[in-house]
């Protein structure tokens, strides 16, 4: 008798522990704002904690894990222009931990407003601040840019093979070298990632060139010539794709 009363009561404490557990209620997905924004609704029936996470770029998707939370038992399948899929599930039981991953059509910046976790109430702002973003990455990169154009010049006359070169091959070597390290210091926006590489390849390559043409003058060396001539092209048609990729918003 003994045993079955303690049964009892171990079974009533386990019943009471999961009925304080919170648990989401809903995932849901609002359409696309007039700013271009996602919002992503995450609803609980109870007080939510401060959920961690991150974005994630192959396959691009962002995922928030909440604490001491347990899944909704299910979660409607979305159509949406911005994201292919909601998964939710229990990530972790011991300790109780449920991960909400956004699988996105394409990489996009995100922030979370949990100003209304208190309320059971997470939402995920998908695209936030990506204009501006994209502007103040172009106003940092912008003197970058002018510099750029400048040489360009010199590389074309490195690529083209001519025997005078405008500006001195030293110091053209030594201002693609500056570029490189103002671009380092800054950090583009996940839209233009790859704009950026396109910039950081052109120093690259432009103080190639320059520095291959001063051997080929040094050394009277012809392959340096042609090396040359080849770096100085490749810079060439990296700094023309990336001034056009910063032209377009």
């Amino acid at each position: 008798m003994r045993s079955l009363t303690g049964g009892i009561a171990r079974a009533t404490c386990i019943v009471a522990a999961t009925a304080s557990v919170v648990s989401l209620r809903s995932v849901r997905v609002e359409p696309v704002n007039q700013d271009g924004t996602t919002r992503v609704i995450i609803e609980a029936n109870g007080p939510l904690p401060q959920p961690s996470g991150e974005a994630l770029a192959d396959p691009p998707r962002i995922y928030l894990d909440f604490a001491d939370v347990l899944p909704p038992p299910s979660i409607d399948a979305i159509s949406h222009p911005a994201i292919a899929r909601v998964r939710v599930a229990e990530h972790s039981s011991n300790p109780l931990v449920t991960r909400v991953v956004l699988d996105l059509i394409r990489g996009a910046q995100y922030r979370v407003d949990a100003s209304a976790r208190a309320q059971g109430r997470v939402v995920v702002i998908i695209g936030a601040g990506a204009a501006a973003s994209t502007n103040l990455y172009a106003k940092q990169v912008s003197a970058a840019l002018v510099r750029l154009q400048a040489l360009r010049p010199s590389l074309q006359a490195i690529d083209r093979r001519e025997e005078t070169i405008p500006g001195d091959l030293a110091a053209t070597a030594t201002e693609f070298d500056d570029v490189a390290k103002l671009l380092n210091g800054v950090k583009p926006p996940s839209s233009r990632a790859s704009t950026h590489a396109l910039l950081v390849r052109t120093c690259t390559l432009g103080a190639r060139a320059a520095r291959l043409r001063q051997t080929a003058r040094a050394n009277q060396d012809v392959a340096s010539s042609w090396d040359a001539a080849s770096a100085a092209a490749g810079a060439l048609m990296m700094l023309e794709r990336a001034s056009g990729d910063l032209m377009r918003k």
